[in-house]
């Protein structure tokens, strides 16, 4: 069986959740339970998720350019950031303003997981690409803030770095793809 594409439901969200929090090891909690249920019902969220024989296997989630940057502008947004989490909010806004100038009519990748024994299949390309082609059809950029371990896999798809924000845990790559 192959993997297949699909909308992004509410009866997923819990399957999501403990599949994110092992390939991440985020802890599963209330507050990520209602950040997956905003982002479904969110009309300018665009979520599609990875199956194989019924199992969800992965997700991507892309913000269309209807939210006009609000999830970095948002004063609600940065309000809950610890003081460690908001010296890291710190440093990725300021670079990445240093690329955005300010312009958010562009789509963001915000999420993208896979379970690992299928990072050899193309289902996270697939599901990258599903969100290219959704961007592409209203010509709009796509940006994306990758890991070292994603830098090439994006730049496969199209992207180019703009540049790179050191962190404790690893490098933050800023990306741009073209509409």
């Amino acid at each position: 069986m192959a993997v297949k594409l699909e909308p992004f439901t509410p009866p997923d969200i819990p399957a999501a959740i403990a599949l994110h929090s092992s390939v991440t090891a985020e802890p599963a909690s209330e507050a990520r339970e209602y950040e997956w249920q905003l982002a479904v019902v969110n009309p300018h969220a665009k979520i599609v998720k990875a199956t194989y024989d019924g199992k969800l296997i992965g997700a991507a989630g892309f913000l269309t350019h209807e939210t006009l940057g609000l999830q970095w502008t948002s004063p609600e947004r940065r309000a809950w950031a610890g003081s460690a989490e908001k010296e890291l909010e710190d440093r990725l806004e300021e670079a990445r303003e240093d690329v955005l100038h300010g312009d958010y009519d562009l789509w963001h990748i915000y999420l993208s997981f896979l379970a690992p024994e299928y990072r050899n299949t193309s289902a996270w390309s697939d599901m990258i690409a599903w969100g290219l082609e959704r961007a592409d059809e209203v010509e709009k950029r796509v940006y994306v803030q990758a890991s070292a371990s994603e830098k090439a896999m994006y730049e496969k798809l199209g992207f180019q770095m703009k540049t790179v924000v050191p962190l404790s845990e690893g490098d933050r790559y800023l990306m741009l793809r073209r509409a």
